[in-house]
């Protein structure tokens, strides 16, 4: 992906309100339908090839028992940003035996309000306009 093309996704993209999510486990993809505040542009995303994923809910700070759930009423889900990555990410699993021959990498970083999304995929779609993820 080159960097104009980064540029076109983050001017469409960049700080959008979340609208609705959808995790398609069985289509790899992900799915996000997003509204600019500003403009009031609505906007689709759409991650294909997502081989793997994982969500970060805080640095580490909280205890699991401490999450507070977001309220959809009153509550904005922001995309705060997203970078693409050139170089992946890499991350595996510990603990069983079996566990550490899963291997993950991303190459997506999403923060949705000082929350992590990392993904792995192949293409990005936005409203229609597919953009190739270096992989």
């Amino acid at each position: 992906m080159t960097k104009e093309q980064e540029e076109k996704i983050y001017e469409r993209i960049d700080e959008a309100t979340i609208t609705s999510y959808f995790f398609d486990l069985f289509k790899n993809q992900m799915i996000f339908e997003l509204r600019q505040d500003y403009t009031g542009e609505r906007h689709k995303v759409i991650f294909k090839n997502v081989s793997t994923f994982s969500y970060i809910y805080d640095t580490g700070e909280l205890d699991a028992l401490q999450l507070e759930e977001w309220d959809p009423v009153n509550g904005r889900l922001e995309l705060t940003s997203i970078s693409f990555w050139n170089k992946k990410i890499n991350a595996s699993l510990s603990g069983a035996e079996w566990a550490s021959e899963y291997k993950q990498c991303y190459n997506v970083v999403i923060e949705i309000w000082g929350k992590v999304l990392l993904i792995n995929a192949t293409d990005v779609i936005v409203d229609d306009e597919v953009f190739k993820i270096d992989i």
